[in-house]
């Protein structure tokens, strides 16, 4: 009675523990797919590779990318009179969303949003299609668009594509001005030459 006691005492205690570990591995299995969420929202899938294979930092040098800056002419003074819910929370969350949208439709990258600024790339993807529409690998050593004109919208080289990417958000941002009786304008940079690209 005694050892079939100490053996029911130690299965007990056994399955707790095997209870325990599955548990913790199950809780650390959803914390790394959340982190894996995270990176993969960060950083574009190729980089993400090299850097699970342990090459870091990673510093590339390309030979021709196209760059966008856009930002909300009169958005600090108009945060000082409107509600941060309304102008964050709906119209810049808003106007956001449309951007992400036309910036996946024509292949391009966005960087990083900060404040009311935008920052979108194109060429730095290695080839890899970003867009919803299926498109042929770009060859990224061409600086010039002139040297790399395409006829088919969805096969236009970066830099054309992020050209008609900025007419596009004049579009949206109209769109959304009128959606919550705003008046904002669209100030735009665009930059195509070489870069040096890198995760620190």
């Amino acid at each position: 009675v005694t050892q079939l006691y100490f053996l029911m005492n130690i299965l007990g205690l056994k399955s707790i523990v095997f209870a325990a570990v599955f548990l913790f591995a199950k809780d650390l299995e959803k914390e790394y797919m959340k982190s894996e969420e995270v990176l993969r929202s960060i950083l574009p899938p190729a980089i993400l590779k090299r850097i699970k294979r342990g090459e870091f930092p990673i510093v590339d040098h390309v030979h021709g990318v196209s760059i966008l800056f856009a930002d909300l002419v009169g958005f600090t003074k108009a945060s000082a009179d409107l509600h941060p819910n309304f102008l964050v929370g709906l119209f810049l969350n808003d106007l956001f969303h449309a951007f992400d949208e036309i910036v996946y439709k024509h292949g391009l990258e966005k960087i990083k949003t900060i404040g009311d600024a935008y920052m979108v790339v194109g060429g730095l993807n290695h080839g890899q299609s970003l867009s919803i529409e299926k498109e042929e690998s770009a060859d990224h050593h061409y600086p010039n668009c002139n040297q790399q004109r395409r006829k088919s919208t969805k096969n236009r080289h970066h830099c054309e594509r992020i050209m008609l990417l900025a007419l596009d958000m004049f579009q949206e941002l109209k769109r959304i001005n009128a959606k919550y009786k705003l008046d904002f304008e669209l100030r735009v940079g665009v930059h195509i030459g070489p870069v040096v690209a890198g995760v620190l």
